[in-house]
């Protein structure tokens, strides 16, 4: 009887492990699901699916390079498709290799950064819209940089 449960343990664990994402040479042990990586980006390309996109971030953001390739997607979102979580994802991976230092960010990605949380809030996303209160921020406002130094104070 031991040995049968040993040997469901054993079975039950190389199922799970063998169903995870290997996807580019990636594995994301953390995530298991029924698409892969591919199939979660052909959905978001090809249908705008909301579903795809929040999974395949969700997957990324432990992935060393997930905000660089999370950005290609969230641009699809936010400008084909219109998905609010897409344009504050946007600002997020524009902003993000400059969080040591915001002021080393150049004004024309501060500048299509902020532009990009304001649709987001406008679309009714609530971080981006407590963001925006909290600081003031606007399009029309000081300079780009400015403003993303104090969301980022």
């Amino acid at each position: 009887m031991k040995k049968y449960i040993y040997f469901s343990i054993i079975i039950s664990t190389s199922i799970l492990f063998y169903s995870c994402k290997y996807d580019d040479k990636t594995i994301y042990p953390m995530e298991c699901s029924t698409k892969s990586i591919s199939q979660l980006k052909r959905q978001i390309v090809e249908t705008g699916d909301t579903s795809a996109y929040d999974d395949l971030s969700i997957l990324l953001m432990d992935y060393e390079y997930g905000d660089e390739e999370l950005l290609s997607y969230a641009w699809i979102m936010a400008n084909k498709y219109d998905y609010a979580q897409a344009y504050f994802d946007v600002f997020d991976c524009l902003t993000v290799p400059y969080l040591s230092d915001i002021r080393q960010i150049d004004s024309m990605t501060a500048q299509l950064a902020i532009k990009y949380l304001l649709i987001a809030a406008k679309k009714g996303h609530l971080q981006s819209s407590e963001i925006i209160a909290s600081d003031t921020i606007s399009e029309n406002g000081q300079d780009p940089i400015g403003q993303l130094c104090k969301i980022f104070q």
